[in-house]
């Protein structure tokens, strides 16, 4: 080793020269620690991102998107109502846990609907016609929307075997909370509370 004038010099014992590299071992070994956790994460997102991508009728996911006609002759598209939680509800005419919920599920809609989206999917293939729903609906007074599902493909879509079947939605589309058979208003607005 040459000091500054040039002539030779040795280390003192014990000491250690660190060496004026780009990076050292140590520095390499903190920058792959550092390149695995932030891939880690990122794999993370990206598949928990896929996931709520994906449609299927299960908590957590994206709701399965649908286009039905109300009884009233209104289109609606699932997917458009993005931005309001929704409480999506297969039912029928003709089924006593159904009857039994929906002055609850009216009450709900009078008092959040311009907060929230209550929607009520008849499974219109069990029902003795399309009309007979109307009938139902103007006798009881509902006015909360219900579309007709008049070939069972939303219904089936959403894997519906028992009514009532509930489903609770977010603001982005995912299932947060679902029921199946009758709730109350207090299960409803607890169900209700997850997807907001």
């Amino acid at each position: 080793m040459l000091d500054t004038k040039g002539h030779g010099s040795s280390p003192a014992r014990g000491s250690v020269k660190r060496r004026k590299g780009p990076w050292t071992g140590r520095q390499w070994l903190w920058l792959a620690v550092l390149a695995v956790a932030v891939a880690a994460v990122a794999a993370y997102g990206w598949q928990r991102s896929l996931v709520q991508a994906e449609e299927r009728p299960q908590v957590g996911y994206t709701a399965p998107d649908f286009t039905l006609t109300d009884w009233k002759g209104k289109s609606w598209r699932l997917s458009s109502l993005r931005g309001k939680p929704v409480f999506l509800n297969f039912w029928a005419t003709w089924c006593p846990p159904c009857q039994a919920e929906m002055p609850d599920i009216e009450a709900l809609h009078r008092r959040y609907g311009k907060d929230v989206v209550i929607l009520g999917v008849n499974l219109t293939t069990s029902e003795t016609s399309p009309q007979s729903v109307a009938k139902f609906l103007a006798a009881h007074g509902y006015t909360f929307p219900v579309v007709l599902d008049k070939t069972g493909s939303v219904a089936q879509k959403y894997l519906v075997r028992f009514i009532p079947t509930s489903f609770f939605i977010d603001r982005k589309g995912i299932i947060r909370a679902m029921a199946v058979g009758a709730m109350d208003q207090a299960t409803m607005l607890a169900n209700l509370k997850n997807a907001m």
